[in-house]
Protein backbone atom coordinates (compact mmCIF):
# COMPACT_ATOMS: atom_id res chain seq x y z
CA UNK A 1 0.00 0.00 0.00
CA UNK A 2 1.10 3.75 -0.87
CA UNK A 3 1.39 6.39 1.49
CA UNK A 4 -1.42 8.30 0.00
CA UNK A 5 -3.43 5.26 0.32
CA UNK A 6 -1.83 4.67 4.01
CA UNK A 7 -2.85 8.58 4.79
CA UNK A 8 -6.29 8.03 3.47
CA UNK A 9 -6.82 5.08 5.51
CA UNK A 10 -5.83 6.35 8.37
CA UNK A 11 -8.05 9.89 8.61
CA UNK A 12 -10.97 7.94 7.60
CA UNK A 13 -10.29 5.94 11.33
CA UNK A 14 -10.00 8.80 12.90
CA UNK A 15 -13.19 10.14 11.82
CA UNK A 16 -15.18 7.24 12.17
CA UNK A 17 -13.66 6.91 16.09
CA UNK A 18 -14.73 10.92 16.21
CA UNK A 19 -18.22 10.35 15.15
CA UNK A 20 -18.69 7.21 17.06
CA UNK A 21 -17.49 8.90 20.07
CA UNK A 22 -19.73 11.82 18.95
CA UNK A 23 -22.32 9.43 18.88
CA UNK A 24 -21.91 7.81 22.79
CA UNK A 25 -21.32 11.50 24.37
CA UNK A 26 -24.92 12.71 22.33
CA UNK A 27 -26.57 9.87 24.02
CA UNK A 28 -25.34 9.76 27.50
CA UNK A 29 -26.39 13.46 27.33
CA UNK A 30 -29.74 12.38 26.83
CA UNK A 31 -30.05 9.77 28.95
CA UNK A 32 -28.66 12.55 31.46
CA UNK A 33 -31.84 14.49 30.49
CA UNK A 34 -34.53 12.30 30.85
CA UNK A 35 -33.03 10.31 33.52
CA UNK A 36 -32.03 13.21 35.97
CA UNK A 37 -33.10 16.68 33.94
CA UNK A 38 -36.12 16.14 32.68
CA UNK A 39 -38.43 17.11 36.03
CA UNK A 40 -36.01 19.85 37.11
CA UNK A 41 -37.37 23.89 36.97
CA UNK A 42 -34.67 25.26 35.18
CA UNK A 43 -33.59 28.58 36.80
CA UNK A 44 -34.30 30.59 34.26
CA UNK A 45 -37.88 29.46 33.47
CA UNK A 46 -38.35 30.81 37.37
CA UNK A 47 -38.75 34.61 35.71
CA UNK A 48 -40.26 36.21 38.91
CA UNK A 49 -40.46 35.62 43.13
CA UNK A 50 -43.11 36.28 45.00
CA UNK A 51 -43.09 37.62 49.08
CA UNK A 52 -44.04 36.03 51.91
CA UNK A 53 -44.87 37.67 54.75
CA UNK A 54 -45.91 36.26 58.47
CA UNK A 55 -46.95 39.23 60.46
CA UNK A 56 -47.85 37.12 63.40
CA UNK A 57 -44.19 35.68 63.52
CA UNK A 58 -42.09 38.83 62.26
CA UNK A 59 -40.57 37.34 59.25
CA UNK A 60 -40.54 37.41 55.39
CA UNK A 61 -38.82 35.95 52.43
CA UNK A 62 -39.25 35.22 48.77
CA UNK A 63 -40.41 31.84 46.41
CA UNK A 64 -40.50 30.92 42.92
CA UNK A 65 -44.25 32.77 41.87
CA UNK A 66 -44.62 28.71 40.74
CA UNK A 67 -44.77 27.49 44.00
CA UNK A 68 -48.55 27.23 46.08
CA UNK A 69 -48.84 27.93 49.48
CA UNK A 70 -50.51 25.03 50.44
CA UNK A 71 -50.34 25.54 54.50
CA UNK A 72 -50.24 29.25 56.21
CA UNK A 73 -50.72 29.14 60.12
CA UNK A 74 -49.16 32.32 60.77
CA UNK A 75 -48.45 31.13 64.51
CA UNK A 76 -46.94 28.13 63.57
CA UNK A 77 -45.65 26.85 60.06
CA UNK A 78 -46.30 27.61 56.43
CA UNK A 79 -45.66 24.78 53.39
CA UNK A 80 -44.96 25.66 50.12
CA UNK A 81 -45.41 23.21 46.81
CA UNK A 82 -43.88 23.38 42.99
CA UNK A 83 -45.53 21.86 39.98
CA UNK A 84 -45.84 18.91 39.49
CA UNK A 85 -43.47 16.33 38.08
CA UNK A 86 -43.95 13.52 36.25
CA UNK A 87 -44.41 11.26 38.98
CA UNK A 88 -47.25 13.34 40.44
CA UNK A 89 -45.07 15.01 43.31
CA UNK A 90 -44.59 18.97 43.72
CA UNK A 91 -41.38 20.29 43.35
CA UNK A 92 -39.86 22.85 44.81
CA UNK A 93 -40.75 22.40 48.40
CA UNK A 94 -40.27 24.47 51.11
CA UNK A 95 -41.11 24.07 54.57
CA UNK A 96 -40.96 26.33 57.63
CA UNK A 97 -42.35 26.14 60.96
CA UNK A 98 -42.12 27.34 65.09
CA UNK A 99 -43.36 24.80 67.64
CA UNK A 100 -45.15 25.85 70.52
CA UNK A 101 -43.83 24.93 74.54
CA UNK A 102 -41.08 26.85 76.45
CA UNK A 103 -38.81 24.33 75.39
CA UNK A 104 -38.72 25.71 72.19
CA UNK A 105 -38.19 29.13 73.48
CA UNK A 106 -34.84 29.04 74.56
CA UNK A 107 -32.83 31.61 75.95
CA UNK A 108 -30.90 33.25 72.90
CA UNK A 109 -27.53 32.26 75.32
CA UNK A 110 -28.03 28.46 74.47
CA UNK A 111 -25.65 26.73 72.27
CA UNK A 112 -28.22 25.69 69.77
CA UNK A 113 -26.08 22.00 68.80
CA UNK A 114 -26.58 20.71 71.75
CA UNK A 115 -30.00 21.93 72.69
CA UNK A 116 -31.01 19.97 69.22
CA UNK A 117 -29.02 16.98 70.08
CA UNK A 118 -30.47 17.29 73.15
CA UNK A 119 -34.31 17.85 72.01
CA UNK A 120 -34.53 16.66 68.88
CA UNK A 121 -32.21 13.62 68.56
CA UNK A 122 -29.98 14.88 65.72
CA UNK A 123 -26.51 14.31 66.79
CA UNK A 124 -24.80 14.55 63.02
CA UNK A 125 -24.60 18.49 61.49
CA UNK A 126 -23.93 19.59 58.29
CA UNK A 127 -22.12 23.12 57.46
CA UNK A 128 -23.35 26.00 59.35
CA UNK A 129 -25.39 28.57 56.58
CA UNK A 130 -26.35 32.09 57.87
CA UNK A 131 -30.05 33.00 57.34
CA UNK A 132 -31.11 36.36 58.18
CA UNK A 133 -27.91 37.62 60.27
CA UNK A 134 -27.89 34.30 62.29
CA UNK A 135 -25.69 31.18 62.51
CA UNK A 136 -28.22 28.51 61.57
CA UNK A 137 -27.25 25.17 62.25
CA UNK A 138 -27.27 22.48 59.69
CA UNK A 139 -29.13 18.72 59.77
CA UNK A 140 -28.68 16.96 56.44
CA UNK A 141 -29.44 13.61 57.42
CA UNK A 142 -33.26 13.70 57.25
CA UNK A 143 -35.71 11.74 55.06
CA UNK A 144 -39.67 11.37 54.95
CA UNK A 145 -41.83 8.64 54.09
CA UNK A 146 -41.55 9.23 50.74
CA UNK A 147 -37.93 8.74 51.06
CA UNK A 148 -37.04 12.70 49.85
CA UNK A 149 -34.40 13.98 50.98
CA UNK A 150 -34.20 17.21 53.28
CA UNK A 151 -31.79 20.08 53.78
CA UNK A 152 -32.64 21.73 57.10
CA UNK A 153 -31.82 24.14 59.18
CA UNK A 154 -32.65 25.42 62.88
CA UNK A 155 -31.90 28.80 64.30
CA UNK A 156 -32.94 30.94 67.39
CA UNK A 157 -34.61 34.30 66.59
CA UNK A 158 -35.55 36.79 69.57
CA UNK A 159 -35.74 33.52 71.95
CA UNK A 160 -37.96 31.39 69.40
CA UNK A 161 -36.72 28.40 67.22
CA UNK A 162 -37.57 27.95 63.92
CA UNK A 163 -37.36 25.10 61.26
CA UNK A 164 -36.68 25.67 57.47
CA UNK A 165 -36.91 22.34 55.61
CA UNK A 166 -35.84 22.05 52.37
CA UNK A 167 -37.27 18.99 50.36
CA UNK A 168 -35.48 16.98 47.29
CA UNK A 169 -38.28 15.59 46.26
CA UNK A 170 -38.23 12.87 43.82
CA UNK A 171 -34.16 13.83 43.95
CA UNK A 172 -34.82 17.09 42.44
CA UNK A 173 -32.45 20.15 43.42
CA UNK A 174 -31.62 23.12 42.22
CA UNK A 175 -29.45 25.35 44.24
CA UNK A 176 -29.76 28.74 42.84
CA UNK A 177 -33.64 28.42 43.93
CA UNK A 178 -32.51 26.93 47.35
CA UNK A 179 -29.99 29.79 48.00
CA UNK A 180 -32.34 32.65 46.84
CA UNK A 181 -35.00 31.43 48.63
CA UNK A 182 -32.73 30.54 51.79
CA UNK A 183 -31.01 34.46 51.20
CA UNK A 184 -34.13 36.34 50.91
CA UNK A 185 -35.41 35.60 54.82
CA UNK A 186 -35.53 38.56 57.00
CA UNK A 187 -37.10 38.70 60.73
CA UNK A 188 -38.10 41.61 62.30
CA UNK A 189 -38.77 40.35 65.51
CA UNK A 190 -38.60 43.30 68.10
CA UNK A 191 -39.51 41.69 70.93
CA UNK A 192 -39.78 38.20 71.87
CA UNK A 193 -43.23 38.56 74.30
CA UNK A 194 -44.48 39.28 71.66
CA UNK A 195 -44.82 35.71 70.22
CA UNK A 196 -47.44 34.45 70.67
CA UNK A 197 -46.69 30.13 72.60
CA UNK A 198 -50.58 29.89 72.48
CA UNK A 199 -54.01 31.53 72.30
CA UNK A 200 -53.85 29.91 76.10
CA UNK A 201 -50.89 30.60 77.38
CA UNK A 202 -50.99 30.48 81.06
CA UNK A 203 -54.21 29.07 81.99
CA UNK A 204 -55.86 29.58 85.08
CA UNK A 205 -58.51 26.29 85.79
CA UNK A 206 -59.70 27.63 88.91
CA UNK A 207 -63.23 29.02 87.81
CA UNK A 208 -63.60 25.58 85.16
CA UNK A 209 -66.58 23.16 85.51
CA UNK A 210 -66.05 19.22 86.18
CA UNK A 211 -67.57 16.78 83.50
CA UNK A 212 -67.62 13.44 84.90
CA UNK A 213 -68.45 9.97 82.83
CA UNK A 214 -69.42 7.39 85.10
CA UNK A 215 -69.64 4.61 82.26
CA UNK A 216 -65.70 5.38 81.54
CA UNK A 217 -64.63 6.09 84.72
CA UNK A 218 -63.38 9.72 84.61
CA UNK A 219 -63.68 13.21 85.05
CA UNK A 220 -62.03 16.46 83.43
CA UNK A 221 -62.19 19.86 84.43
CA UNK A 222 -63.84 22.33 81.39
CA UNK A 223 -63.64 25.45 81.06
CA UNK A 224 -66.77 27.55 82.33
CA UNK A 225 -67.47 28.38 78.60
CA UNK A 226 -67.34 25.03 77.18
CA UNK A 227 -70.10 23.21 76.41
CA UNK A 228 -70.66 19.43 75.52
CA UNK A 229 -71.14 19.13 71.85
CA UNK A 230 -71.60 15.52 71.23
CA UNK A 231 -72.23 12.53 73.94
CA UNK A 232 -71.91 9.14 73.27
CA UNK A 233 -70.99 5.87 75.54
CA UNK A 234 -67.14 6.28 74.67
CA UNK A 235 -66.64 9.22 72.78
CA UNK A 236 -67.59 13.13 74.16
CA UNK A 237 -66.62 16.84 72.08
CA UNK A 238 -66.94 20.41 74.00
CA UNK A 239 -67.16 23.50 72.02
CA UNK A 240 -66.86 26.73 73.36
CA UNK A 241 -70.23 28.94 73.41
CA UNK A 242 -67.63 31.18 71.70
CA UNK A 243 -66.43 29.74 68.79
CA UNK A 244 -68.12 31.59 66.83
CA UNK A 245 -65.24 34.33 67.40
CA UNK A 246 -62.82 34.69 64.35
CA UNK A 247 -60.22 35.34 67.57
CA UNK A 248 -61.34 31.99 69.19
CA UNK A 249 -61.86 29.34 65.99
CA UNK A 250 -60.96 25.82 66.23
CA UNK A 251 -61.97 25.77 70.03
CA UNK A 252 -62.43 22.00 70.11
CA UNK A 253 -61.42 18.88 72.08
CA UNK A 254 -62.48 15.74 72.43
CA UNK A 255 -62.37 12.61 75.06
CA UNK A 256 -62.55 9.15 73.41
CA UNK A 257 -62.13 6.04 75.11
CA UNK A 258 -61.35 2.30 73.83
CA UNK A 259 -61.58 -1.55 75.26
CA UNK A 260 -58.28 -1.84 74.05
CA UNK A 261 -54.30 -1.45 75.21
CA UNK A 262 -52.46 1.67 74.59
CA UNK A 263 -50.12 0.58 71.80
CA UNK A 264 -52.95 -0.92 69.95
CA UNK A 265 -55.10 2.20 70.22
CA UNK A 266 -51.40 4.26 69.22
CA UNK A 267 -51.06 2.07 65.91
CA UNK A 268 -54.89 2.96 64.99
CA UNK A 269 -54.20 6.45 65.15
CA UNK A 270 -51.11 6.59 63.08
CA UNK A 271 -52.63 4.51 60.61
CA UNK A 272 -55.74 5.89 60.14
CA UNK A 273 -56.41 7.22 56.53
CA UNK A 274 -56.93 10.63 57.49
CA UNK A 275 -53.29 11.40 59.06
CA UNK A 276 -50.82 13.15 56.62
CA UNK A 277 -47.72 11.25 55.30
CA UNK A 278 -46.11 14.50 54.56
CA UNK A 279 -45.83 15.03 58.18
CA UNK A 280 -43.30 12.53 60.71
CA UNK A 281 -45.76 12.22 63.65
CA UNK A 282 -43.80 12.99 67.55
CA UNK A 283 -44.20 10.73 69.99
CA UNK A 284 -43.26 11.77 73.54
CA UNK A 285 -43.51 10.08 76.61
CA UNK A 286 -45.84 11.76 79.33
CA UNK A 287 -48.09 11.33 82.87
CA UNK A 288 -51.41 11.56 83.34
CA UNK A 289 -53.05 11.20 86.57
CA UNK A 290 -50.06 9.51 87.51
CA UNK A 291 -49.66 6.60 84.86
CA UNK A 292 -47.42 6.61 82.20
CA UNK A 293 -48.53 7.53 78.65
CA UNK A 294 -47.89 8.80 74.88
CA UNK A 295 -48.54 12.78 73.84
CA UNK A 296 -48.64 12.07 69.80
CA UNK A 297 -48.43 15.02 67.89
CA UNK A 298 -49.36 14.76 63.62
CA UNK A 299 -51.02 16.24 61.19
CA UNK A 300 -54.15 15.32 59.23
CA UNK A 301 -54.59 15.93 55.81
CA UNK A 302 -56.18 19.21 55.93
CA UNK A 303 -52.57 20.40 56.86
CA UNK A 304 -53.96 20.86 60.52
CA UNK A 305 -51.90 19.91 63.63
CA UNK A 306 -53.69 17.72 65.90
CA UNK A 307 -52.18 16.52 69.62
CA UNK A 308 -53.46 13.00 71.26
CA UNK A 309 -52.87 12.46 74.72
CA UNK A 310 -53.37 8.37 75.53
CA UNK A 311 -53.32 6.72 78.61
CA UNK A 312 -54.32 3.12 79.38
CA UNK A 313 -55.52 1.94 83.00
CA UNK A 314 -56.93 -1.95 83.84
CA UNK A 315 -57.27 -2.78 79.58
CA UNK A 316 -59.06 0.75 78.64
CA UNK A 317 -57.20 3.46 77.06
CA UNK A 318 -58.52 6.97 76.94
CA UNK A 319 -57.53 9.90 74.14
CA UNK A 320 -57.83 13.35 75.25
CA UNK A 321 -57.14 15.16 71.90
CA UNK A 322 -57.60 19.16 69.84
CA UNK A 323 -55.85 21.07 67.29
CA UNK A 324 -52.60 22.96 68.90
CA UNK A 325 -54.23 26.64 68.17
CA UNK A 326 -55.34 25.59 72.16
CA UNK A 327 -52.12 23.62 72.99
CA UNK A 328 -51.91 25.32 75.97
CA UNK A 329 -55.77 24.59 77.25
CA UNK A 330 -55.73 20.77 75.93
CA UNK A 331 -52.33 20.50 78.13
CA UNK A 332 -54.22 22.00 81.31
CA UNK A 333 -57.38 19.85 80.29
CA UNK A 334 -54.81 16.54 80.70
CA UNK A 335 -53.65 17.97 83.71
CA UNK A 336 -56.67 18.01 85.14
CA UNK A 337 -57.94 14.71 84.01
CA UNK A 338 -58.59 11.97 86.48
CA UNK A 339 -59.36 7.80 86.48
CA UNK A 340 -61.40 6.32 88.93
CA UNK A 341 -58.44 3.84 89.97
CA UNK A 342 -58.71 1.65 93.03
CA UNK A 343 -57.25 2.86 96.07
CA UNK A 344 -54.13 1.58 97.11
CA UNK A 345 -55.80 -0.65 99.96
CA UNK A 346 -57.30 -2.55 97.09
CA UNK A 347 -55.32 -5.52 95.62
CA UNK A 348 -56.40 -5.98 91.97
CA UNK A 349 -55.28 -8.90 91.19
CA UNK A 350 -57.78 -10.74 94.60
CA UNK A 351 -59.73 -12.84 92.53
CA UNK A 352 -62.71 -12.41 95.35
CA UNK A 353 -63.69 -8.96 94.75
CA UNK A 354 -63.76 -9.98 90.84
CA UNK A 355 -65.52 -13.70 90.84
CA UNK A 356 -68.65 -13.42 89.24
CA UNK A 357 -68.63 -9.46 88.93
CA UNK A 358 -71.05 -7.37 86.53
CA UNK A 359 -69.75 -5.55 84.61
CA UNK A 360 -69.44 -2.67 82.05
CA UNK A 361 -65.92 -2.13 80.95
CA UNK A 362 -62.41 -4.15 81.83
CA UNK A 363 -61.89 -0.97 84.50
CA UNK A 364 -64.66 -2.97 86.21
CA UNK A 365 -62.48 -6.25 86.47
CA UNK A 366 -59.53 -5.18 88.38
CA UNK A 367 -56.61 -7.22 86.88
CA UNK A 368 -59.13 -9.12 84.74
CA UNK A 369 -60.75 -8.44 81.51
CA UNK A 370 -64.72 -7.56 80.76
CA UNK A 371 -66.80 -10.39 78.87
CA UNK A 372 -69.27 -8.39 76.98
CA UNK A 373 -71.28 -11.71 76.34
CA UNK A 374 -72.17 -12.29 79.61
CA UNK A 375 -71.70 -8.74 81.39
CA UNK A 376 -69.45 -10.93 83.62
CA UNK A 377 -65.56 -10.51 84.77
CA UNK A 378 -63.56 -13.16 83.28
CA UNK A 379 -61.81 -15.26 85.37
CA UNK A 380 -61.12 -19.00 84.61
CA UNK A 381 -58.95 -20.80 86.98
CA UNK A 382 -55.93 -22.99 84.82
CA UNK A 383 -52.84 -24.99 85.52
CA UNK A 384 -51.00 -24.56 82.38
CA UNK A 385 -51.68 -21.98 78.98
CA UNK A 386 -53.30 -25.39 76.96
CA UNK A 387 -55.77 -24.74 79.26
CA UNK A 388 -56.73 -21.64 77.79
CA UNK A 389 -58.79 -20.54 75.34
CA UNK A 390 -56.53 -18.48 73.77
CA UNK A 391 -53.54 -20.30 75.16
CA UNK A 392 -52.19 -17.86 77.86
CA UNK A 393 -52.84 -18.71 81.64
CA UNK A 394 -51.92 -15.74 84.00
CA UNK A 395 -51.31 -12.56 81.81
CA UNK A 396 -53.56 -9.61 81.09
CA UNK A 397 -52.89 -5.98 82.26
CA UNK A 398 -51.05 -7.41 85.78
CA UNK A 399 -49.72 -11.14 85.63
CA UNK A 400 -51.87 -13.45 87.97
CA UNK A 401 -50.66 -16.94 88.33
CA UNK A 402 -53.36 -19.57 87.76
CA UNK A 403 -56.49 -18.13 85.82
CA UNK A 404 -56.82 -17.16 82.78
CA UNK A 405 -57.22 -12.99 82.13
CA UNK A 406 -56.41 -11.93 78.79
CA UNK A 407 -58.86 -10.18 76.30
CA UNK A 408 -57.66 -12.62 73.85
CA UNK A 409 -59.76 -14.92 75.07
CA UNK A 410 -63.00 -13.41 74.40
Amino acid sequence: MDKNKEDIVKKTKVKMWAGLVFIVAAGLAIAIYFIFLKDTTDIEKVTSWKTYTNEVMGYQFQYPDNMEIVIDEPKREVDLKGPALSSGLRWPRFYIANYPGEEYRPTDEIKLKPWITEKLGFEEFAEDREIAGTTAVHVDTITNTHDDYIDRYYLLKKGQIFQIDILHVDGQKDWDIYNKFLDSFTFEITDESSVPNSNFSGVNTSDWDTYSDAVNSYSIKVPSDYEVALEQDNYVAFDSSLAESTDLSYMHFVVETRDTDLYTFQISILTNEQVSSDFEPVIEDVTIDSLSGKKITLKNELGETIIHNLVNYLGKTYDIYAGDSIADLLAAVVDNFSIDQFGDDVDITDTSLFQGKECVSHSDCGAYPCNPANGKCLIKDCLEDSECPAGVCGLHVTPVPYFCTTVDVL
